[in-house]
């Protein structure tokens, strides 16, 4: 004996966002500080959060430029103080809806 039972169907989202990171200084006076912008997509589903992080450092929460993480496309730029003379790298990693994560890194050099 055997039974079946169907139901409607669903999609099942298991792709991260993809993001592009850049990264710039602010102004052309030394010791300025950076700015980083930052795109996310998700062909699936709404971003859910972003956070970046500088040298490896722990994260922090980041607000999109519209102020609200409710689409499949979203900018955001951060303000980064000069972080001292050397090579650097930011990270911005966004998480869609479902708990996708996906990450993108720029590297800069400060004075």
């Amino acid at each position: 004996m055997s039974t079946a039972l169907d139901s409607e169907t669903f999609t099942i989202d298991n792709t991260p966002p993809s993001v592009q990171v850049t990264a710039r200084r602010s102004d052309e006076k030394k010791g300025s500080g950076f700015t980083v912008e930052a795109n996310a997509t998700d062909g699936m589903g709404p971003i859910a959060r972003a956070e970046y992080s500088v040298d490896a450092r722990r994260f922090v929460p980041v607000a999109p430029e519209d102020g609200v993480s409710d689409s499949t496309s979203e900018s955001y730029r951060i303000r980064i103080d000069s972080p001292g003379p050397g090579e650097h790298i930011v990270i911005v990693k966004v998480t869609d809806l479902l708990g996708n994560i996906g990450a993108g890194k720029a590297i800069f050099t400060a004075d």
